[in-house]
């Protein structure tokens, strides 16, 4: 997991590759503390052969889900 906090000048984070994993979550916290988050699968990354890779939020659609319907 990796956050995008209101203190933080960019939209970004560092992602290093070389751990084990298979999806990343990125979450953004704005400055009334609202939360929004991205699942990215590993292999939907852009593919390089440097260590770290720096992705940005805006490189990332959201995924919007249906949303849950009122039970009556």
């Amino acid at each position: 997991m990796k956050t995008i906090t209101p203190f933080k000048t960019t939209e970004a984070v560092t992602l290093n590759l070389k751990g084990n994993f298979s999806k990343v979550l990125i979450v953004k916290v704005d400055a009334n503390f609202e939360v929004e988050g991205k699942l990215i699968d590993r292999k939907a990354l852009p593919k390089t052969k440097r260590h770290t890779l720096c992705l940005e939020w805006a490189d990332f659609p959201s995924s919007p889900g249906p949303l849950p319907t009122a039970r009556s």
